[in-house]
């Protein structure tokens, strides 16, 4: 059952081991300040503050999320919530608190920092002349445009005094650790949340690890992955049944070519058993319907494997959240599009518009999210023979 098997991948994923143990490995102080950013910083937090008490290591900041993300409230810690995935007023106030009580930090504090996706639109101060509304159309263009996260990232950091490295220049503190939860193609830290905390001086010191040090003026910057969507992807391969394969493919392609380029590798792959890739694939909005990533290219795929027996796709967004509040996304096989048809629904015309959503709930092929999330990207699951009733389980 791939509902419940990405359940407890989820879980154990969301446990955040490495991020405890690279936390205490890389600390020698008993007291620093803590800030999270993203839609996945209660979740961090909370792993972040457990190591810290067990280690008796004070610690007092902030967390910034988006609205209804925050969990039970974690001591010392001022929790704020604004808008995603567009800012809003309170992503302006909040970081502005934020970066007021970052600058005020003295320069032998150790400031560690938990980043993850949703830090663009979260935390944001703009620059001068340009207006919230502004930059509200901009990013509701640039979210329908079809664009990826690293392209559209860009063109926010051009109006932002924060990202692009912008908000680290302006931390008095020598002792910077950052901890990021990379939701973007190749983990660059560039990207991830429009890289706030990274600039050109970190030099690449291993896989997924970066540092700057200034041993003369005593500084020690350190930016680490501690998560990632191929991390999560083999351990959902270790909950699945056997065979089952990661393909390294990040899909990041627009919905139409991933759909494609899914169809081909079941068309000509032999290979059975159950297949898995992550990415984050796109949409061009066209329409006026209701739907998400995940629940688009599963209308997409479901319409190119249709008529194919004994072969199922799934399509899952990690945050839980597929544009669509309790949805993460739906599952399809080659019978999906005949049950529409007999149902008066052409699946052409609904995707079209851009409504998938309705499509797929006609006929009960919604998943719904789960009690545990992360912010990796999506991840898309194809069985082929007799998987049917396993999925639907």
């Amino acid at each position: 059952m791939i509902t419940k098997a990405i359940e407890a991948a989820l879980r154990e994923f969301s446990s955040f081991k490495l991020l405890r143990q690279k936390l205490i490995a890389d600390i020698d102080k008993n007291s620093i300040k803590l800030l999270a950013i993203g839609k996945s910083a209660p979740i961090m937090s909370q792993a972040a503050t457990a190591a810290f008490s067990a280690a008796n290591i004070a610690y007092e900041g902030y967390l910034l999320t988006k609205y209804s993300a925050a969990l039970p409230p974690i001591p010392n810690v001022i929790c704020y919530e604004a808008g995603h995935p567009l800012p809003d007023e309170n992503s302006l106030l909040y970081s502005r608190k934020i970066m007021d009580w970052l600058q005020s930090l003295a320069i032998d504090d150790t400031l560690i920092i938990l980043l993850s996706g949703g830090g663009s639109a979260l935390f944001e101060l703009l620059e001068e002349g340009i207006t919230l509304s502004e930059v509200i159309a901009m990013n509701r263009e640039l979210l329908f445009s079809g664009k990826s996260i690293a392209e559209m990232n860009r063109i926010r950091s051009r109006f932002s005094q924060l990202k692009g490295g912008k908000a680290l220049s302006r931390i008095p503190c020598n002792r910077v650790f950052c901890y990021a939860l990379s939701d973007v193609e190749d983990n660059d830290p560039q990207v991830i949340a429009s890289g706030a905390f990274f600039n050109n001086s970190f030099a690449c010191i291993g896989k997924d690890k970066y540092e700057f040090m200034d041993k003369a003026a005593n500084k020690h910057y350190l930016y680490r992955i501690i998560g990632d969507n191929n991390s999560f992807c083999k351990i959902l391969a270790q909950r699945v049944m056997e065979p089952v394969t990661v393909h390294d493919t990040f899909l990041a392609k627009n919905t139409c070519a991933v759909a494609e380029y899914l169809a081909d590798f079941v068309q000509n792959n032999p290979d059975t058993g159950v297949h898995i890739w992550g990415g984050e694939a796109p949409v061009q909005v066209t329409g006026k319907g209701i739907g998400g990533r995940c629940t688009h290219l599963a209308l997409e795929v479901a319409i190119r494997i249709s008529g194919m027996e004994n072969v199922s796709f799934a399509a899952y967004a990690t945050d839980g959240n597929d544009n669509i509040a309790g949805i993460a996304g739906a599952i399809v096989d080659g019978q999906s599009v005949s049950c529409m048809l007999k149902m008066g629904i052409n699946p052409h015309q609904y995707l079209q518009n851009c409504d998938s959503y309705n499509a797929l709930k006609a006929i009960n092929a919604l998943i719904l999210g789960c009690n545990y999330a992360a912010n990796v990207n999506d991840v898309c699951i194809i069985y082929k023979q007799g998987i049917d009733a396993s999925l639907q389980g």
